[in-house]
């Protein structure tokens, strides 16, 4: 009996804000069988911009004051895609990315912030800094505070709390802790600073600026930025190394032609269920939304109190139950950061003096929002289809209750061509600079016709096959990688790719999702081949529990082509860092100490082809060369002097092996692959380091890892430099040894 959930719901989650993160706890905490969820964010590491004072600071670290949104997807069974959006199709239920295909939802939750506007000050888009997008910010104090950037003259245009906020944490940071004489003003165009607040907050703001010798500027408009000088409406110019900006907020560009309701500033016109009020499949909440009744401030506070909300209407609206009203308060308790550890209290016509109990218990709250997203525990999924009493009856054979088997365990044919038709369409669109109508074959026939150059020169037909499991839930990512691990055999033979197979595994659900699916692989597929210079000639769907991407690759290499013949004292070069399984392992684990950005690592280095590896090494020679893989460097180092000589000595050096950034963290906390006691079973060698080797790392299964050659000592280093100049994490890694024994030493 099959007991997997087939996924028949698709909810997309666009954006990674302070409401929608509750939304994937959520999801994590009391999952629901037969959905499969998709955040999508352009960022995988989120700030809490509650934080963001106490960081520009200095008491906080980045990580203190981030959330890491690939664990917390991952935590949640949810995809992560690394893209922006472009559109909406409201009415169709698609929404387009910047780089990957559109993806079919039926619900779409809608979080992604807005940004200062700048079109109202000549020069602002080229000159100033908006304080959102925050990751872009953080980095500019990061270069000013480590002295890469010189400011004598700092203007933030904006005296809301934001704006107030950086300035009193830019002037602790940098004239009282590192001592420097910066010039901070606030130039903000209204009667007061911080002028949705109660005049006795105010005044206080306006106490602690003096007393901290920040400018305040009031009842001026900044008319044009410029690299260095700021002109005001009553035609003063100020001096300004930096400019930041914290005014009136605004949407995407793009927002305006999705169909969507809008408010008269153009942010989407939600409701008290945090739902659109023209399209009731979509929700969204934070500054990119407007409540058409009682309307909130743009405010971090009103995006957190809005996530319990979603979260809770999000769940219900899947499962057909009533949706629950929300009561924003009208009254909240602001605190506000002046630094040097101390923070004034602003609640309704009350306001408080800066004091250090006030920043204690600002710190508070925000060290526990920030530990309720970063410490996840382990949760069970579960197996009944919840989701599936909820849906109308339906010939979607995911219904019906026996599932073909043999050839009928497959995507439907209407599924697979209208997945193709649009994977071509959009290949196109996305890269127009490669030649696909050249290279398309047809859908109509199981067998695929190859023309063979009809040359002087003799050939030999070069041919592999490679499949991968889901090593990433981002489908087009998948797609690519898996073609490029084919590839590399081909690349690693010397063989100029002619043709190429792909069977997928798709896991069971609806038609549209499978469709969604096949579309994602097969356009990152039809991409990659294409930049190699060939195209897909056909390949095959199945049904299975988990997805998978296999290719079969062909290609030529000319008869004649003699490699090089090893030599003692040949040199072993590695053209990619290794960690890849390592990372991929604490991943799929979700251990703490598998950041976003060593996945993205990961990915970036498994997404890189060895083709111009290839080039570089064969502009020298023919060089023997293997990629190193699923059985690890040693495993597949010895397997490259085997098929020459099985007692040719190799010899490896710990130091000199390049590694993906945290790989010692993990291996300090004993994350291995399950690939590594049957690839240590593999090797025979001699360990001459005087430590406990890093077994886990050097048995590490590498997914579309890098190319292992043996080359001349006197074109080593050339070729090595060649790759790094390109952009290769490349090393000389080791060498042939005279013991012919056929062992490896490893070495410090």
């Amino acid at each position: 009996m099959n007991l997997i959930t087939p996924e028949l719901m698709h909810l997309v989650l666009l954006g990674g804000g302070h409401a929608q993160i509750s939304v994937l706890k959520s999801l994590g905490m009391d999952p629901i069988a037969g959905l499969r969820i998709t955040l999508i964010s352009r960022d995988r590491l989120t700030p809490y911009s509650g934080m963001l004072p106490g960081y520009i600071e200095g008491k906080y670290t980045k990580s203190e004051s981030m959330i890491d949104l690939v664990r917390l997807a991952h935590f949640a069974g949810a995809r992560f895609i690394h893209d922006t959006a472009t559109s909406i199709d409201a009415n169709k239920h698609i929404l387009k990315l910047a780089n990957h295909p559109p993806l079919h939802f039926d619900r779409l939750s809608i979080n992604i912030g807005s940004t200062p506007r700048l079109d109202h000050i000549d020069g602002a888009s080229e000159h100033a800094l908006p304080v959102k997008p925050v990751p872009e910010l953080m980095e500019q104090v990061d270069a000013i505070t480590q002295g890469y950037r010189q400011c004598k003259n700092i203007n933030i245009i904006g005296g809301g709390v934001a704006g107030v906020e950086v300035a009193f944490a830019l002037h602790q940071r940098l004239n009282i802790s590192t001592q420097r004489q910066v010039n901070i003003r606030v130039i903000h165009a209204g009667e007061r600073l911080v002028d949705h607040l109660n005049s006795k907050a105010a005044n206080l703001v306006m106490q602690a600026m003096i007393a901290r010798g920040i400018k305040a500027i009031t009842r001026r408009k900044a008319i044009t930025v410029s690299a260095h000088q700021i002109v005001l409406d009553d035609s003063s110019v100020l001096d300004s190394d930096l400019t930041l900006i914290t005014t009136s907020a605004t949407p995407p560009a793009w927002l305006k032609d999705t169909g969507l309701a809008q408010c008269p500033a153009g942010f989407l016109a939600i409701n008290r269920y945090c739902q659109s009020i023209s399209h009731n499949h979509i929700f969204a909440a934070g500054d990119i939304a407007t409540l058409t009744r009682d309307a909130r401030p743009k405010s971090g506070v009103f995006a957190v109190r809005a996530g319990p909300i979603l979260r809770d209407n999000i769940r219900r609206s899947l499962l057909n139950k009533p949706l629950k009203l929300w009561s924003p308060q009208r009254q909240y308790l602001a605190l506000i950061g002046v630094g040097g550890g101390s923070a004034m209290a602003v609640r309704g016509a009350m306001a408080w003096k800066p004091r250090p109990i006030f920043w204690t218990l600002k710190e508070w709250i925000d060290r526990r929002f920030i530990k309720r997203f970063s410490d996840l525990p382990e949760m069970p999924l579960p197996r009944q289809p919840a989701i599936a009493q909820e849906m109308k009856p339906s010939d979607d054979p995911v219904f019906l209750a026996m599932q073909c088997m043999g050839c009928g365990g497959k995507a439907g044919w209407s599924t697979l061509s209208q997945a193709i038709e649009k994977a071509y369409y959009l290949a196109e669109q996305m890269r127009p600079d490669l030649p696909f109508s050249s290279l398309r074959d047809s859908i109509n026939t199981d067998a695929s016709k190859i023309p063979i150059p009809n040359t002087k020169t003799s050939y030999d037909l070069i041919q592999s096959v490679d499949a991968i499991s889901a090593i990433t839930d981002d489908p087009f990512m998948l797609g690519r990688i898996a073609a490029l691990h084919a590839l590399s055999d081909l690349f690693a033979a010397h063989a100029k790719p002619l043709s190429a197979l792909c069977l997928v595994s798709l896991p069971r659900a609806s038609r549209v999702q499978q469709g969604d699916d096949l579309l994602q692989i097969i356009s990152a597929i039809l991409i990659t081949l294409a930049e190699h210079g060939i195209g897909l000639n056909g390949g095959h769907t199945m049904s299975a529990e988990k997805m998978q991407v296999g290719l079969a690759v062909s290609g030529l290499r000319p008869s004649s082509l003699i490699e090089h013949t090893p030599e003692i004292g040949d040199c072993l070069i590695l053209t990619k860092p290794l960690g890849i399984g390592l990372i991929m392992a604490g991943y799929h684990r979700n251990h703490p100490s598998v950041s976003g950005l060593m996945v993205k690592a990961a990915l970036d280095v498994m997404a890189r082809s060895n083709a111009q590896a290839t080039e570089i090494a064969t502009h020298h020679g023919h060089f023997p060369m293997t990629d190193v893989t699923g059985f690890g460097l040693m495993r597949h180092a010895r397997s490259l002097a085997d098929r020459f000589d099985a007692q040719m000595g190799l010899s490896i050096s710990l130091a000199k092996l390049p590694c993906l950034p945290g790989v010692e963290t993990l291996l300090a906390n004993d994350i291995a692959s399950s690939m590594v006691a049957d690839n240590m079973a593999a090797t025979r060698y001699v360990n001459a380091s005087g430590q406990l080797l890093p077994y886990a790392l050097l048995h590490d299964p590498q997914t579309s890892g890098g190319l292992l050659m043996i080359v001349p000592p006197q074109l080593a280093e050339i070729i090595c430099n060649q790759l790094k100049e390109s952009d290769h994490v490349a090393a000389i890694i080791g060498h042939i040894t005279d013991a012919n024994d056929g062992m490896i030493t490893v070495s410090d």
